[in-house]
């Protein structure tokens, strides 16, 4: 698994540069370096589509992705003196929080990638810019309420215990389920490019030629094989405008939120 540094592009896009690589543990597996990082107790079935087809990105104009607004609320169980440093570790980890969802949204994202989203490339920095040990540890222990293992509905109030494996494996292919039309092997390509090219017409038509083609030719290249992160990275550039952050877990599935009006 590999650690990768950031920059804008003249259009506001994201590139990933590549500046290490390491051994990380799978999200499945007990991580004994980073003890805050809790596992799953199974790998979970990826999202696939029927034989002889591939996933791509439904249309914002079908559907569009969602995130629960900000992080959980604190157990009610909290000592009053933790309060502070609770609120102001959530406060710190929004962002966080809701990429959490946004990565599960994107259509071919792994679970993995949002594990590793989640962990090494959001918390762990923000928490360690408050300073303090005790801030720190904190910081940690509120982003470990708000990891993989609370994505299903009856588990985000704070009041029950996390859910079960199954429960977030469920959970996350429902959500691929969703994300993701699934094409024609031979129609793959085309389709994937015109995913994004009606996410840019729609929130970034300045990214596009005036005959809505791609119009970073280095960019697009950049990211061949790895489109799904693509997507991810532009929703979180865009998340004002692309995503539709929510304050309220469907308990009934991710129906209702095709029925209700963007």
């Amino acid at each position: 698994s590999c650690i990768f540094s950031a920059r804008f592009t003249m259009h506001g896009f994201l590139f990933l540069l590549l500046t290490e690589c390491a051994q990380a543990a799978k999200y499945w597996e007990h991580d004994g370096s980073h003890q805050h990082r809790h596992h799953l107790t199974r790998k979970c079935k990826e999202f696939e589509c029927p034989a002889f087809q591939r996933p791509v990105q439904k249309s914002p104009e079908e559907w569009r992705p969602w995130a629960l607004k900000g992080c959980r609320e604190a157990p009610m169980n909290m000592p009053s003196d933790k309060l502070e440093a609770f609120a102001q570790g959530s406060k710190n980890l929004t962002s966080c929080c809701e990429l959490k969802w946004i990565c599960l949204n994107t259509c071919g994202m792994k679970l993995q990638e949002c594990f590793d989203s989640f962990w090494r490339e959001c918390v762990e920095p923000n928490c360690m810019r408050l300073g303090g040990h005790d801030e720190e540890s904190m910081c940690k222990e509120l982003a470990g309420m708000n990891d993989l293992r609370f994505v299903d509905a009856r588990f985000f109030d704070g009041k029950l215990p996390p859910s079960n494996s199954a429960d977030t494996c469920d959970t996350a292919y429902m959500m691929q389920e969703d994300a993701c039309e699934c094409v024609k092997h031979e129609d793959f390509d085309q389709q994937l490019e015109q995913s994004f090219v009606q996410l840019f017409k729609k929130y970034a038509p300045e990214m596009l030629t005036k005959k809505g083609l791609i119009k970073d030719k280095k960019m697009w290249k950049h990211y061949r094989g790895k489109r799904p992160m693509m997507y991810y990275l532009f929703l979180q550039r865009f998340k004002k405008q692309a995503v539709r952050l929510v304050r309220k877990h469907p308990h009934q599935g991710l129906d209702e939120f095709k029925k209700e009006e963007f």
